[in-house]
């Protein structure tokens, strides 16, 4: 595997125009070439990139071996091989620092922009969102290791404009109501939902709601590194869109408390609380790293909020 510079996003570029030119048709039997491996367009799929190296072993293989529609397909023992090979890779790198990103001025129209982004917040006493940052991405902490291309194409026009950051990176989803479909039932619902940043939120008394999570672009500061928690599809459109030279590679980023629970001492999830913490924690720069990233095409997925309810006996010490 050929060494690239992290700093460097021609590799990404390159990768996202040759998947372009492997684009075929969903629903028409025919293959693209992907990496040596020929892709069935058979099945709806998503071009994507997959950064195996620090997944768990579980998922890379759920990954190959059932979203993946390359043809062949990726035997178990195959997939096993492929991801300790880009384990191995990533566990040679040497130690990353992975500091925070030097914050860059922002402009009058981008102070404009987050004046008006910040004070609904503060005017509420929401101390979840802190400030609003401008940081060149590439040196941000990373806890999604895929990144769907399809997605990021749909954030692509005009990504090198001035403003688009802007639209982008601070946005705000209109406070309306939105009629969700789905199958209904006494203590289960199926509800389809356009993307998977959804949740069911309980209200005190007898109701509960769902809602639409937080549209803007959210990164979390933690010791000397910070964690780009929302928004990886459009910081790749942004940073894929640029020249390999430009000499603005910047990104609107909401500064929150959206990632404490995560990378807090009693965190749910503590393997991923160890690789964030850890010497070589992945990077959004290992997006456009062809020596870190697998190319791949994966089965198109639709989303649903499955609720369930159920009557438990627990015991009572009263």
């Amino acid at each position: 595997m050929k060494h690239r510079s992290e700093a460097d996003p021609a590799p990404g570029f390159r990768a996202f125009e040759a998947c372009e030119r492997a684009r075929g048709q969903p629903g028409i039997l025919a293959t693209s070439d992907l990496g040596g491996r020929k892709a069935s367009m058979a099945t709806a799929s998503m071009e994507a990139i997959l950064l195996l190296g620090w997944m768990e072993r579980d998922v890379a293989l759920s990954y190959l071996c059932k979203d993946c529609v390359d043809l062949p397909p990726y035997s178990e023992t195959e997939a096993e091989s492929l991801w300790n090979e880009y384990r191995a890779v990533a566990r040679a790198l040497p130690a990353r620092a992975a500091n925070s990103p030097e914050r860059l001025n922002l402009t009058g129209e981008e102070e404009d922009a987050a004046e008006k982004f910040l004070a609904p917040h503060r005017l509420a006493g929401n101390s979840h969102i802190r400030d609003v940052i401008k940081v060149d991405p590439m040196g941000l902490v990373i806890h999604q290791l895929y990144m769907t291309l399809d997605i990021a194409r749909e954030y692509m026009d005009y990504a090198t404009a001035r403003s688009w950051c802007i639209r982008h990176c601070l946005t705000v989803r209109p406070n309306e109501s939105k009629m969700l479909q789905g199958n209904f039932r006494r203590n289960s619902a199926e509800i389809e939902i356009p993307h998977r940043e959804f949740a069911v939120n309980f209200e005190p008394g007898n109701s509960f709601g769902i809602e639409e999570l937080a549209a803007h672009v959210s990164a979390t500061e933690f010791e000397d590194r910070t964690l780009l928690w929302a928004g990886y599809h459009r910081a790749y459109a942004r940073i894929a869109s640029l020249k390999a030279d430009a000499g603005d590679r910047s990104l609107l980023l909401v500064l929150s408390r959206d990632a404490d629970h995560i990378l807090a001492p009693d965190s749910p999830d503590p393997e991923l609380r160890t690789l964030l913490l850890g010497p070589r924690p992945p990077l959004f720069a290992d997006f456009f790293d062809e020596r870190l990233f697998l190319k791949v095409k994966l089965r198109k997925k639709r989303y649903e909020l499955r609720l369930r309810a159920s009557v438990e006996a627990v015991n009572d010490d009263t």
